[in-house]
């Protein structure tokens, strides 16, 4: 993991290891990653560190998962997700919205 890349309770850290040709992403429950507006979920930028000289450098601006509901988009970004299971490379996890419970893997 990167030094300075925190990630609060409700996301989790994921990561093909360190150094060269390695991505390293704090992702929430929802799957949000990226951007400013996620920081405060837990999230960080995806940092990719290209092969050679070059240092580790944020790739996204900011990702969300939304759903649509008889025409009306919701950002699931903004709702509570608990993570159940996690390993280096993958999350899964679970929200609820408008009465439906969604499981992310």
């Amino acid at each position: 993991m990167f030094a300075g890349l925190p990630v609060a309770a409700g996301a989790a850290t994921l990561t093909n290891g360190a150094g060269d040709g390695k991505v390293t992403m704090g992702v929430t429950g929802t799957g949000a990653f990226g951007g400013a507006a996620n920081v405060a979920l837990g999230a960080t930028d995806a940092f990719y560190d290209p092969i050679g000289s070059t240092g580790p450098a944020a790739t996204t601006y900011e990702s969300y998962l939304y759903l649509g509901f008889g025409g009306v988009r919701i950002n699931v970004g903004t709702l509570s997700a608990t993570i159940t299971a996690q390993s280096a490379t993958s999350v899964t996890s679970s929200f609820v919205s408008s009465g439906l419970t969604f499981v992310l893997l």
